[in-house]
């Protein structure tokens, strides 16, 4: 991208563009090095912005309408298919056209409407701009056309039958050469019959111009499809049969992505049968998350979509189109098709600071005077207008007005759209949009690639010209060699959407940027430098001083600087002015016991920094090294016993760690609540000594470290002994964590997991803007409740979210369950005012008596709208900063480690060691080996659970060995058994099944103590069944039937079910006999499925029946129909593919017969000429024989004349 030497520093404050003078240029250059720090070291002016920066800062005017005026009624077969998006009124396109009837009374013209059908309904027509009415068999009971027009319709179902001529018709006439065979499946379509009187007076103006209101398409919205993430309702992507009419523009931009499909497998469903329009694209090429948080707005602001594409429009305008009458523009992601949502602020996901940066970034600093207009001359789609585009009154500012010098006037055409209010909004938007007056590219580092087209980022870095800026992504590109992203850029200014929405009269000004002053050096950094005061050494060699280490963190420094003085104010003497690159600076010449401030400062030519001042130190005093009444060996280490006492006693060593750590608990609490504290300590103690023919060594260290977050302290004991026969090493270690951090109590605390978490309530409902990667929005029109959360009497909360009230009123509270109802206990108010402001409870609540839990209400003003994120609930006094870490809780660990050595010489034994060889992780305990001596040893293990390797845990409480693998589990009793019937031995099967309800029919195999003794439910084995024997019979009025089910349970499959029962008879009190007839049944039972086998047998009685079943041949039976089935299901496979082949023949078929009927037509009307061509030239034949006639006849009458002439001319002579 082509660059120009010109620096950030050359802008100003005013509203308007700035001229950028030589001088100013050469001012600006001048500070550029001063003004960044980190990889923000250039800025350039980007001479051309790139197509996504251009699309958003200019006006869209999307070219659709190929197809011309919707309102006319056209006469073309082979004309472009339409689509109807939403409620329209239009005329459709006539697809034939005939007279017919008695003395061809009637014209007959059907006509399509909508490709892809069905439509969701009808709604009205009109013949002349006059509303006709029909009753049930089609024939005008209104207007001037009454009995005279006849109409009838078809949404365009998948497939459908034909519109046939209407009934009532004089003597039965019908629509020549237009049959049943003329099915329009997947066209919304008409017929319209117009018949004339006799006296030819029913249509004086000729063919009628009808215009059919309709609602249009249906379609797939994921947001009323439950198997989406965040989605609710039965509507599927691929059964349209569960479609919902749309009129949400975002919704139709996603439905056109997807293509619009007929045929009469899919029915419409995409990529199944044939597509007719629309993109085509796959659900895994689009960017569905974009669309839905784009749709959710839309609603929002109440705005539909009125739409009549054809195939004749370009694919791409015609989504830009439905994206612009959502508020939206089009965006590339991963590939993918999607959409940036410009109709609603939205929350800043991340800030960035020179730190993030990987290059210089490239700004457009105004909006181009060509794209920045500050008024629009608005055309929409108008009902009222007979369904014509008519512009609106102009839509304009003022302020913006005055700003521009006068009027800067573009006309737009909103071409989908069909409400004057949403038609303003849109325009107002655009206005807004175009005159946003920052636009660029920043390259990013590699964990800034979660930024993504749509989320907006602030820019924070004291001292650049960007510093608080907002910002929207429109675009990313990343390098995968380099590992950066490069964003493409527009400044965000939230104010401009409440004025588009008429909410706020006052255009907001656009963000400008920062000025910076040329000579202004960043100061040291509070960590820059680190001052260690030096003390003198024995022999003399190292006089006392200060050292100050560290790096220069100013990238544009030239010098550093340093000086020392007596107090914070100086006066200053300089130690040190060299190059930036220094890392060790020594301070000398001090004097002795005094008090010192070092002040450290940047240099870059002949600008300085603020001074950076540390301290106060004291300077050291000289010490001489020697000293004649040092005491001797004896007395130090008597010091030292006096001294450390018995300190190597571990457990009071421990005892007194922990008494020093919990004295910091107030320092800690602090730095819970919000407070930045550091506290680290190290003690260190060793000792030798040699007693004898014996050698002792002890050494002890306590390490302590803490921070805001976290404590932990690590406590060592080492000794070692050796003597003549014994060879002893003991190490004692224990190591204490601990996690303070205060975590959010609440789950899905800003919407990323929809309404994971939470309950919509009210009306209209609550909805999720989940267009984020982070920060995610609840916008709240009823209201919200969370889920219930844990809680008990005395616990204290406090509460804190990020809110931007629309309205007055708003609040967030906590509420406590206890038996009598919910308790309201903590409110804090959401506004009025402000965006992006996080709220904080001043003080907690606190759980009252019977508190079985808490929830949160969000609350939204009385009429206005609640965006509120970042929602944090948390233990204490003090609302801490928002994490989203509802799964953290405090976290404690303590591991002591013991290990032991010896070597006996006298006896003979050796006892070895234990080793840790994996720590505590993932929920899983620490993992330790234990090795023995060549004597062996013995090891006693104590514990609830024990783990053997990553799989294996041994139950205590039950005695159980438990290994799991792949979502399965294997169960070993080592001592009673287990399961429902205490029978099982060994069980096998899937995870999630509680050891006291395994069974053997919900396991895959295993063992028990009864008999079979195994079970394997296992499909393609030898399985375990459970088998049940009916007897019924009829015993007579009133008792009816009786059964008597007997189960035979844990049959093996390759034994036999034997069953034998002897019919019977009743004698009654009266004395008389019943005879009970019945019959005997076997059923098996396998997975909770009961499967009859073998045939019934009868009985009567007195009689015996016995039924054996061999269940080894029913296996085979199995195994035989599994084969079965896969040959049916491959012939399956076979008969699909043949019908699809048949269906293709169809429509070659279909084709063909279309083309002989043109051919038809085409020979009739060549025919029909030939007629009159052979008529005309049988009456030129006539014509010339009577002109030959005619002459012969003449030449009679000549030759006549002739000879009378000559008679008279002898008889003169």
């Amino acid at each position: 991208m082509p660059m120009l030497g010109l620096s950030a520093a050359a802008f100003t404050t005013a509203a308007t563009a700035a001229t950028v003078t030589t001088a100013t240029t050469a001012a600006a250059t001048a500070a550029a090095s001063a003004a960044f720090t980190a990889t923000l070291t250039s800025i350039a002016i980007k001479v051309g912005i790139n197509v996504a920066i251009s699309a958003a800062m200019s006006l869209l005017q999307p070219n659709v309408g190929a197809a011309g005026r919707t309102f006319e009624w056209t006469l073309d077969p082979d004309g472009p298919i339409p689509f109807a998006a939403g409620r329209v009124g239009v005329a459709g396109s006539a697809v034939y056209r005939r007279t017919f009837g008695p003395d061809l009374m009637y014209y007959g013209i059907p006509s399509v409407l909508s490709g892809a059908g069905p439509i969701d309904g009808f709604e009205g027509f009109m013949a002349d701009d006059e509303v006709v009415t029909f009753d049930a068999t089609g024939k005008a009971i209104t207007s001037q056309y009454k009995g005279e027009l006849w109409y009838k319709n078809s949404l365009g179902r998948q497939p459908d039958t034909a519109l046939v001529s209407p009934s009532g018709l004089k003597n039965g006439a019908s629509l020549i050469g237009w049959t049943a065979a003329n099915r329009l499946s997947g066209k919304a379509c008409y017929l319209i019959v117009m018949g004339e009187n006799s006296k030819g007076t029913a249509y004086p103006t000729g063919e009628i111009k009808p215009l059919v209101t309709l609602r249009g398409l249906k379609g797939w919205d994921p947001r009323q499809d439950s198997t989406y993430p965040g989605g609710s309702g039965p509507c599927r992507l691929h059964d349209p049969s569960t479609w919902v009419y749309i009129t949400n523009p975002i919704i139709w931009a996603l439905k056109w992505s997807l293509g619009l499909w007929e045929g009469p497998t899919g029915k419409g469903a995409p990529q199944v049968d044939y597509q007719v329009g629309g993109i085509g694209a796959k659900l895994s090429g689009i960017d569905v998350p974009a669309f839905v948080s784009a749709a959710n707005v839309a609603d929002a602001n109440g705005w539909t979509v009125a739409a009549y594409p054809t195939t004749d429009d370009d694919k791409a305008q015609v989504l830009d189109a439905f994206l612009q009458a959502g508020g939206a523009i089009y965006a590339q992601r991963a590939g993918k098709i999607s959409c940036i949502q410009r109709a609603a602020p939205r929350a800043s996901i991340v800030t960035i600071s020179a730190a993030d940066t990987a290059g210089p970034l490239e700004i457009d600093t105004a909006a181009s005077r060509i794209d920045r207009i500050n008024t629009i001359r608005p055309r929409f789609w108008s009902e009222a207008h007979r369904w014509q585009m008519t512009a609106l009154p102009e839509v304009t500012a003022a302020a913006y007005q005055a700003e521009d010098g006068g009027k800067r006037t573009r006309g737009l055409d909103l071409h989908y759209v069909s409400n004057a209010k949403q038609a303003a909004q849109l325009a107002a938007l655009q206005i807004a949009n175009t005159r946003e007056g920052i636009a660029g590219v920043i390259p990013l580092k590699p964990h800034l690639q979660r930024i993504r087209p749509g989320d907006a980022f602030t820019i924070t870095e004291p001292g650049f010209v960007l510093n608080g800026l907002k910002c929207l992504c429109l675009n990313t590109d990343y390098d995968p060699a380099t590992g950066v992203v490069r964003v493409s850029f527009v400044s965000e200014t939230d104010a401009k959407y409440p004025f588009a929405m008429g909410q706020n009269p006052t255009p907001p000004a656009p963000q400008v940027l920062t000025p910076v002053d040329p000579g202004f050096v960043s100061p040291p950094e509070a960590g820059d430098w680190t001052i260690i005061v030096r003390p003198p050494s024995p022999g003399g060699g190292q006089l006392p001083g200060f050292d100050l280490g560290g790096i220069v963190s100013n990238e544009t420094a030239t010098a550093i600087i340093v000086e020392h003085g007596p107090n914070a104010e100086g006066p200053w003497t300089q130690a040190y002015q060299g190059p930036p690159t220094v890392t060790k600076i020594p301070i000398d010449g001090l004097q002795p016991g005094a008090t010192y401030y070092v002040a450290i400062q940047y240099q870059r030519n002949q600008n300085y920094s603020a001074r950076q001042v540390y301290g106060p130190y004291t300077a050291p005093a000289l010490i001489g090294d020697v000293m004649p009444n040092a005491p001797g060996l004896s007395q130090i280490k008597a010091d030292i016993e006096a001294a450390f006492g018995d300190i190597f006693d571990v457990s009071g060593l421990v005892a007194d760690a922990r008494a020093d750590i919990d004295a910091q608990g107030v320092e800690i609490a602090a730095a819970r609540g919000g407070q930045p504290s550091l506290n680290s300590r190290i003690l260190e103690l060793n000792q030798a000594q040699i007693d004898g023919d014996a050698a002792n060594a002890q050494a002890i260290s306590l390490v302590q470290a803490r921070t805001e977050n976290t404590e932990a302290d690590i406590i060592d004991l080492e000794n070692a002994l050796a003597s003549e026969t014994l060879a002893r090493a003991e190490a004692i270690n224990q190591v204490n964590a601990r996690s303070g951090l205060r975590a959010n109590l609440i789950d899905n605390p800003s919407g990323a997991g929809g309404f994971r978490g939470w309950i919509k309530e009210g009306s209209p409902a609550s909805y999720v803007d989940d267009d984020r990667l982070a920060g995610r929005i609840f916008v709240v029109y009823g209201y919200m409740v969370s889920q219930v959360y844990p809680a008990v009497p005395g616990d204290q909360h406090s509460l804190g979210f990020v809110s931007s009230p629309l309205g007055d009123g708003g609040h967030l509270k906590i509420q406590y369950m206890t038996p009598t109802g919910p308790v309201d206990a903590l409110v804090v108010p959401s506004g009025p005012g402000g965006y992006d402001v996080r709220r904080r409870s001043s003080a907690p609540s606190t759980a009252p008596a019977g508190t079985t839990g808490f929830r949160v209400v969000v609350v939204p003003p009385t009429g206005g709208v609640l965006p509120v994120w970042a929602i944090k609930v948390n233990f204490g006094a003090v609302a801490a900063d928002f994490s989203d870490d509802y799964s953290a809780t405090v976290l404690e660990a303590s591991v002591t480690q013991q290990s032991l050595a010896i070597i006996d010489l006298e006896s003979g034994a050796a006892l070895a060691k234990f080793e840790l060889i994996a720590t505590a992780t993932g929920g899983k305990p620490a993992r330790f080996r234990l090795i023995s001596s060549a004597l062996g040893s013995a090891i006693a293990l104590d514990a609830p659970f024990i783990y053997w390797g990553e799989n294996t845990v041994f139950d205590d409480a039950t005695d159980t060995l438990q290994t799991t693998i792949d979502g399965r589990i294997r169960v070993m009793a080592l001592g009673a058994p287990f399961g429902v019937g205490g029978t099982l031995l060994e069980w096998w099967g899937p995870t999630g099944i509680a050891l006291s309800a395994m069974t053997t029919a919900n396991g895959d195999n295993g063992r028990m103590t009864s008999a079979p003794y195994v079970f394997d439910n296992v499909v393609g084995v030898s399985t375990v069944v459970a088998a049940s024997i009916s007897y019924q019979g009829d015993i007579g009025y009133p008792q009816g039937l009786s059964t008597l089910d007997t189960p035979v349970m844990n049959v093996l499959a390759t034994g036999k079910i034997s069953v034998e029962l002897t019919g019977f008879a009743l004698s009654l009190a009266n004395g008389s006999s019943i005879t009970a007839n019945g019959s005997i049944e076997v059923f098996i039972v396998k997975g909770g499925t009961e499967t009859k086998i073998g045939s019934t047998v009868n009985l009567s009685a007195g009689s015996t029946a016995d039924v054996a079943i061999n269940l080894s041949a029913l296996n085979v039976a199995t195994g035989t129909t599994a084969s079965l089935r896969e040959e049916i299901e491959r012939m399956q496979d076979t008969l699909n593919e043949f019908r699809q082949r048949v269906a293709e023949a169809e429509a070659e078929v279909r084709a063909a017969v279309a083309r002989e009927a043109d051919q038809a037509r085409l020979v009739a009307d060549l025919r029909a000429q030939l007629e009159i061509s052979h008529a005309d030239v049988v009456r030129l034949r006539t014509e010339r024989d009577a002109a030959l006639a005619s002459v012969t006849q003449k030449e009679g009458e000549v030759r006549q004349l002739k000879a009378v002439i000559d008679a008279h001319a002898r008889a003169t002579t």
